[in-house]
């Protein structure tokens, strides 16, 4: 965290058919159900800031979406902030 109390997340994306139009991020203290953020995919490798406290175990996901309607998730991470 920084004096600020944000962190980033970043992560990588790709999409064979080319037709990649969102990212959406969950983030909570629980089980990464909570969207906090989505995010047009204008780029393959994405890093945001997202507000946090310290000493606190966070889950994340990523979901990204087509033009279809098609999603992809990266299943579930973890960390804890110090």
């Amino acid at each position: 965290l920084n004096a600020d109390n944000l962190l980033l997340l970043s992560w990588t994306c790709s999409d064979v058919e080319g037709d990649l139009e969102s990212y959406k991020v969950y983030l909570d203290q629980n089980d990464a159900s909570t969207l906090i953020r989505t995010i047009t995919a204008s780029e393959n490798t994405i890093t945001i800031a997202v507000e946090a406290v310290a000493d606190a175990t966070y889950f994340w996901k990523v979901v990204a979406e087509d033009s279809e309607g098609n999603t992809a998730s990266s299943g579930v991470y973890s960390f804890r902030t110090q």
